[in-house]
């Protein structure tokens, strides 16, 4: 499946350059992508190709997808070639899970089966020939979970180390009740030669470990990061915490796990997530709140010996009350003017963590977006009189219509000392709005250089007019492309790198992706048309 390219006058590349300050946008020819699909992800960049990903819905009654992996010269950002990778399996179909690179540039498909007659899901991995894109003949069953009552086992999740070197697969099993453990993992090598594995047991029969974010670091060893609740479903909103994080290490050696437990009284840790860093030593880091709402007072900031468990920094700092109140309404800003302990109870409401940033002396940054979804009910069971057509409907919305607005508003950059002590927080200032797609143009894509940090967004041209007035973007409207940048001291510096009318496409923040020490692999589309970029801080 080729998408089709369209040329321009100058044939191969550049159709559009835009110059802001030191940033420089490129755009590369146009295609036209095969019907009834949508590009997914930008795996990899090496030094010549970056590849991609795409799905094909297929229009028989299997209902299921084509899977493509696309491969793109990186300088002239045009299409090397496009193969459909073989799913088939024993007269049945596969599953796609993920396509890995890991060091010396190898890439290796995973893609699983659940076997129904004997009630398990197995993981394979096949290794993937860069210049045919085809999977080599041999299959390897890397993984295997059992399933329960033949329902489907999973998912299967995977981590790779810093750098590279290292694979860790974790299957869970879907039932806690299950005798060796509700999660399986496993530990190989670039080559997918096999390390280590174990199964993952409940810590008892009322309180369960759920897992939120785990890692492998260069040597292989493993780190699971997630919630043990305390005889309950879910974490209350009020009253004492009936939740707590803690951390499991399971050494590359094959001894005992260790366990940590992350319990700050007063506070309800939130968003929690780590990174080990280039010492061995882990960074953990997120937000708190102090009314369990899931709303942010401040950070939350740990470092610790994993082959010690012990806590060499600890902790929590309260944003000010002006970055906290950042949201209020007029009516909720006048009620805490007047109000002592009403304002100094203000907290950021829907504040999501997307990246932990490890500083080189032991410090942090943590980037996050306050994002929501809006459930919009229309009741409204009336159409309208037509003069020519008389009583009509084709307007009207009946009582059970429902629709989600999906909303992306600030992004938020807090940079933590190596004692955990806020330096500075500073928030971005957007809004974008969608109806019942995701937030399909919406979000940002973030790229790290020498100079700070760099975001991209789609935003109303209106917010580069001088206006005090933030107008939201919606996709259906012409935007600009915009160029936000943080620098080491919490400075933001904004403006508008090129217009969406001039690109003749939407850029899809969430597809792109840094792809250099100072470039970054823009994706757009607009309708079946399609390009890529290249930004040059």
């Amino acid at each position: 499946m080729q998408p089709r390219t369209s040329l321009t006058l100058f044939a191969l590349l550049l159709l559009a350059t835009a110059a802001t300050g030191q940033a420089k946008l490129e755009w590369g020819e146009d295609f036209r992508e095969p019907g009834n699909s949508v590009l997914t992800e930008i795996l990899h960049v090496d030094d010549d190709h970056f590849y991609t990903l795409r799905v094909q819905a297929r229009r028989d009654i299997s209902n299921e997808s084509k899977v493509y992996l696309e491969k793109y010269r990186r300088e002239r950002m045009s299409l090397s070639r496009s193969e459909e990778i073989d799913m088939s399996y024993k007269k049945k179909v596969r599953r796609f899970e993920e396509i890995l690179v890991t060091k010396g540039g190898k890439m290796h498909l995973l893609t699983s089966f659940q076997n129904r007659a004997r009630e398990t899901s197995y993981l394979f991995r096949q290794e993937l020939r860069a210049r045919s894109l085809a999977p080599g003949r041999s299959l390897d069953m890397v993984l295997d979970v059992p399933g329960a009552n033949g329902e489907t086992a999973g998912p299967f999740a995977v981590r790779i180390s810093p750098d590279s070197s290292k694979v860790v697969l974790m299957g869970d099993v879907g039932n806690e009740t299950t005798p060796d453990g509700a999660l399986r993992f496993a530990t190989v090598d670039a080559d997918f030669q096999p390390l280590q594995s174990w199964s993952e047991k409940p810590i008892s029969e009322t309180a369960g470990f759920q897992v939120e974010e785990f890692q492998v670091d260069n040597a292989g060893n493993v780190y699971l990061l997630g919630l043990t609740n305390l005889g309950k479903k879910r974490r209350r909103r009020q009253g004492p915490a009936d939740y707590f994080y803690s951390l499991r290490v399971h050494p590359a050696d094959g001894s005992a796990a260790r366990s940590f437990k992350f319990r700050v009284p007063n506070v309800f840790l939130s968003d929690l997530t780590f990174r080990p860093a280039r010492d061995g030593k882990l960074v953990v880091a997120g937000f708190y709140s102090e009314t369990a709402t899931f709303n942010v007072r401040g950070s939350a900031y740990f470092r610790l010996d994993p082959t010690t468990m012990e806590i060499e920094a600890q902790q929590i700092s309260e944003f000010d009350l002006e970055f906290r109140a950042a949201f209020l309404s007029e009516r909720q800003a006048r009620r805490a003017s007047r109000d002592a302990e009403r304002a100094e109870a203000i907290e950021l409401p829907n504040l999501s963590l997307d990246h932990l940033v490890l500083r080189s002396d032991g410090g942090a940054l943590l980037i996050a977006e306050r994002f929501f979804v809006q459930r919009i009910d229309y009741n409204n069971n009336f159409g309208g009189w037509d003069p020519v057509w008389g009583w009509n409907t084709w307007n009207r919305r009946y009582y059970n219509d429902v629709d989600y607005n999906f909303v992306y508003e600030d992004i938020f950059v807090i940079n933590i000392r190596p004692d955990g002590t806020v330096e500075w927080a500073n928030n971005i200032a957007k809004r974008q709005e969608s109806i019942d797609d995701g937030g399909y143009f919406s979000s940002y894509v973030h790229a790290v250089t020498g100079t700070g940090i760099h975001f991209i967004f789609n935003d109303d041209p209106v917010n580069f007019s001088g206006t005090d007035n933030l107008r939201t973007y919606t996709p259906n409207r012409g935007g600009v492309i915009a160029l936000a940048t943080v620098d080491r001291d919490g400075n933001i510096t904004a403006q508008p790198l090129g217009e969406t009318r001039e690109a003749g496409v939407v850029t899809r923040p969430k597809v792109c992706k840094q792809s250099g020490r100072n470039t970054l692999l823009l994706y757009g589309e607009r309708g079946r048309k399609f390009r890529f970029g290249r930004v040059r801080f």
